[in-house]
């Protein structure tokens, strides 16, 4: 039963392997246009438009959301990754 739990993962290897070189070229990608992410970001915000007659409330105004991040996909694959240490 062992024997064949460890050649599953054995045989998963080289698939988790190039998976984690996937993500680290995707981070390496954003990190080296990350000056251009935040141009983008910068240019976005400069652009929302200012209310001329503001009330002054006790909560302060929050920016509008300029990225979305998929956390579904996060909890997913965080989900697979401890099936995967099992």
């Amino acid at each position: 039963m062992q024997h064949s739990r460890m050649a599953q993962k054995v045989s998963a290897t080289p698939t988790w392997t190039q998976v984690y070189a996937n993500v680290f070229q995707a981070i390496a990608a954003v990190l080296s246009n990350w000056h251009n992410v935040l141009r983008a970001i910068n240019m976005a915000s400069a652009k929302i438009p200012v209310p001329r007659d503001a009330e002054v409330t006790a909560e302060p105004d929050l920016p509008q959301t300029l990225v979305r991040i998929p956390i579904q996909q996060a909890e997913q694959a965080q989900a697979h990754a401890e099936e995967m240490k099992e």
